[in-house]
């Protein structure tokens, strides 16, 4: 899908905050019909202290049964680190250098 392909060069030149404006502008039904879109937000989310809404998003892509190799692999990455949060945590800011391509 050439929006996976945009959001994925965008991750990989570090153009994340845009990554985020362009993904504020899909529609939440079409963002949960592209996991790797919902972890990419969930990633940048995770990184900028927003917890809760990564959660969602992670727990919302956990729930898939269509997960490619590659959505595992960023999915597992995002999931541990955000699940060695306190549950009241806010400003926890992991980096997520290892979710290239």
């Amino acid at each position: 899908m050439l929006a996976e392909k945009y959001a994925e060069d965008l991750w990989l030149t570090g153009e994340h905050e845009l990554l985020l404006k362009r993904l504020k502008q899909v529609p939440e039904i079409v963002l949960h019909e592209h996991a790797v879109l919902q972890l990419y937000r969930a990633a940048i989310m995770m990184n900028s202290g927003n917890i809760h809404a990564a959660l969602a998003d992670i727990e919302a892509v956990e729930k898939r049964g269509d997960l490619t190799d590659k959505d595992r692999g960023i999915l597992e990455t995002i999931a541990s680190s955000g699940r060695k949060l306190p549950h009241n945590s806010t400003g926890y800011a992991p980096k997520f250098d290892d979710l290239g391509a």
